[in-house]
């Protein structure tokens, strides 16, 4: 299920704004028994609506900042891992080890396949007249990396042989490094899911909802075309208000 783009929304309550002014300017003759229709109930509605719609935008923007720091981090994330492939390649772990590992890297860096080269390495090695297969990217999932780096520590964490001095490439640095990224990240996913969940009540306040906006705005309208002729300029006044309706799509 997913929620219409935001386009509409405000001239959605401009309109509402109008209608309002509309029912106060007919005076006593405006006199609704539904409470939901009388002017108080009406203010209401709208000064609802513009605090779900303000909710959102507050919401959007905590997920922007929150994605982009993310982006930032995990871009940094890969020159860091060009100095931990050569320590480890520098290192006295068993080859064999090295390898796995090394294939590890290129996942945690979001390449598409456990190559052992980088993209850089093997234009170097083309540029060299040396045929070798480029590794490609692919759109790799950031919870996935994190994974894949998880494990690659747990690994390491039980192989001898690798013991840089440098304190970034160090086990507890990398696990340091790790639970940034993973706090980093759950930010980026919690303000998200927070700018979703906005985003439906915002919806539900101004279109869904029995008692929502536009549904409250229809039943005015329906109101006043029975007070009004149909052949009156009054009538006309209330047609021409008209609102942009929404549904979720499936």
């Amino acid at each position: 299920m997913s929620i219409p783009a935001e386009t509409g929304h405000h001239e959605n309550v401009r309109t509402f704004y109008k209608l309002i002014a509309f029912c106060t300017n007919c005076g006593p003759r405006y006199n609704p028994s539904p409470v939901r229709l009388q002017l108080t109930a009406l203010q209401a509605v709208v000064a609802k609506a513009e605090t779900c719609m303000e909710n959102l935008q507050i919401a959007v923007g905590k997920a922007d900042e929150a994605a982009t720091r993310r982006e930032k981090e995990f871009t940094g994330l890969k020159e860091l891992l060009k100095l931990l492939r050569n320590a480890i390649q520098a290192s006295d772990i068993p080859p064999l080890t090295i390898k796995e590992i090394v294939q590890q890297l290129n996942l945690i860096a979001g390449y598409s396949s456990p190559a052992e080269i980088t993209p850089e390495e093997a234009a170097a090695q083309a540029a060299a007249g040396k045929k070798t297969v480029r590794t490609k990217r692919i759109k790799t999932s950031f919870s996935a990396r994190l994974e894949e780096m998880r494990k690659m520590l747990t690994r390491m964490e039980v192989t001898q042989g690798y013991t840089p001095n440098e304190k970034e490439l160090s086990l507890n640095g990398l696990q340091t490094l790790l639970a940034t990224l993973q706090t980093v990240h759950d930010n980026a996913v919690g303000t998200k899911n927070t700018e979703e969940a906005m985003r439906m009540d915002q919806f539900k306040c101004l279109y869904s909802d029995p008692e929502s906006m536009v549904n409250v705005a229809e039943g005015v309208k329906k109101y006043l075309k029975s007070i009004y002729p149909r052949t009156s300029p009054e009538y006309k006044q209330i047609t021409d208000l008209k609102f942009n309706k929404y549904r979720v799509r499936k």
